[in-house]
Parts: structure tokens; sequence; C-alpha cells
């Protein structure tokens, strides 16, 4: 029975260490390939974007609606860049927590969760802002040109982002920098240890501050979006099949006219048949009244106008 105790100890052991292995390749194959590929593609997508919107708006006539969205769109654009500048060096962040003092991934350790996350609700901010801007270009657009414009755009990306700063500010406090006293041992001198604050380690602070991230960061702007985009379809919708009505009552005023055309065009072909008729009948008289060889020195070309005449 001990052996078979024991067996079991350690079957869970091994099996422990498979899953620890398990999750070591995974995360280095996250953290070490796809986060890293990610940020510079997006890095060089988010310039790109930058350079087309700043091109569109030096080169093409746009009026104030449209240079509002350009605007907006191109303040999103710096956001994601600059949230991939933030997040590519976590490919190479050291799994440890002692650093020299004058170390640069010790102020990356400190700060790069509030840096981060400080550009991804300001993308997310500035993805609802567009959309809104859409929404209200496109479902009212004679309201659009009283709320928005470019003053106020411009207020709202920067009060976006001071909002974006603020709210990210207790990830200001996650660590604290403990200074490691290690005597007799030179290669440690200047070095220090990085610390969760006491108020990331309050589990109720941690929830609430979480929850709120949640709501704000993500519920809010999904319900936003969704409702804006659903509005969007509908108005597309709705203007399509106007645009099918119309392109079908056009069609029937194009063949409406086709066919007033060729009745028109079917009697005025009768009028001058009747009217070609009557003056031939006219002329036919006047030669019957006034033809003789002093007019018409060919009395036989007389003679057969009267015949056709009297056949007729």
């Amino acid at each position: 029975m001990a052996d078979l105790s024991q067996f079991n100890v350690t079957n869970d052991s091994s099996i422990q260490i498979e899953e620890k292995k398990t999750l070591e390749r995974v995360e280095y194959f996250l953290y070490s390939i796809i986060i890293p590929t990610v940020c510079i593609l997006g890095f060089l997508g988010n310039i790109l974007n930058v350079v087309v919107f700043t091109k569109k708006k030096a080169y093409k006539a746009l009026d104030e609606m449209e240079y509002c969205t350009t605007i907006c769109l191109v303040a999103l654009a710096i956001s994601d860049l600059m949230f991939c500048i933030c997040t590519f060096p976590n490919a190479f962040l050291p799994h440890r927590y002692h650093y020299h003092r004058n170390e640069f991934m010790l102020y990356y350790q400190m700060y790069n969760t509030s840096i981060i996350s400080t550009f991804i609700l300001n993308s997310t901010l500035l993805t609802v802002l567009t959309a809104i801007m859409r929404y209200v270009a496109i479902c009212h657009p004679f309201r659009s040109r009283q709320l928005f414009s470019l003053r106020k755009t411009i207020t709202l990306i920067i009060a976006l982002f001071i909002f974006s700063i603020l709210f990210n500010v207790p990830y200001t406090l996650k660590y604290w920098v403990k200074k490691l006293e290690c005597t007799g041992k030179q290669e440690y001198v200047g070095y220090v240890l990085l610390q969760y604050s006491d108020l990331f380690l309050d589990d109720n602070f941690v929830y609430v501050y979480k929850l709120l991230w949640a709501i704000i960061g993500n519920f809010i702007p999904l319900a936003i979006l969704l409702y804006c985009n659903i509005c969007l379809i509908r108005a597309l919708h709705k203007s399509q099949m106007l645009h099918l009505l119309h392109s079908r009552d056009n069609m029937g005023c194009v063949s409406a006219h086709k066919r007033i055309n060729t009745g028109c065009s079917e009697r005025l072909w009768d009028i001058f048949r009747l009217d070609v008729v009557k003056d031939y009948g006219i002329f036919s008289d006047w030669i019957e009244r006034y033809g003789s060889n002093d007019v018409f020195p060919d009395s036989g070309r007389t003679d057969s106008i009267a015949r056709l005449k009297l056949e007729a």
C-alpha cells in the first residue's frame, strides 16, 4: 500500500513537471515569437496608415466632417503605433525581479503595464469616437455639422488621452523598489529588488479595479460599437432599397417615354404622309388648272401627272 501511494505521488509530480514544461513552451512561443511579430507588423502598418491619411488630408479637398474623421483616424493610428513600440520590449523582459538601479528593464518592468494599458484604452476610446462620428454622419447628417467640428474633435482626442492616463495611474504604483543589501558580495552592489506594493496586495482593490477596467475598457465600448454598427447596417440597407426602387422607377419612366416617343413618331409620320398627300393633291389641282404647253412645254409629263391624280 505504501509503495502504491509512493507511485501515485511520483506520477503526480511527473505530470506537474510536464504541464510546467508545456506552459513554459507556450509562454516562450507567445511572448518571444507571436507578440514581437505582431508588434513589427503593427508598427509598419500604422506608419503606412499615418502616411496615407496625412497625404489624403494634404492633397484632397475634404469637408469639415471628413477632415474630423481623418484626424481621428490619424490619432488612432498613432496610438496603435505607440502600443506596438511599448509592447515590443516584453519579448526581452527577463524572468527575474532583481535589477541594477541603472538598468532600463527595471523601469520598463515598473511602468510598462501602465503605459501599455494607457494606449490600449486610448485606442479603444478613439475607435468608439470614430464609430460615433460615422453613425452621426450617416444616420443624422443634418446634426453632424452642429455636433462635430475641427476644434471639438481635437479637444475630444486630447480629453480621451488624458482620461486614459488618469485611469491607469494606479498601475504606476504596482511595484516598489527595495535596495539589496549583500554584504561581502561586490557583484550585487547597486542592485534593487522589485516587489508588489501594498495597494496591489489588497485583493479587494485589485478586484474592483479590474472590474472597472472591464466595464469602461471593454463592455461599454463594445455596446456602443454594436449599436452604431447595427444602425449603420440598417441605414445602408434602407439606402440600398431606396436606390433599387428609384432605379425601377427610372426604368419605368424610360419605358413610358419610349412608348410615348414611339406613338408620337408614328402619329407624326401619319400626319406627314397626310400632308404629303394633301400637298400632292393641291399641286395636281394647280397643274390641272394652270397646266398648258406655255407653262410646261413637256406636255407628256403633264399628262402623266394628271393620270397619276386620276388613279389616286
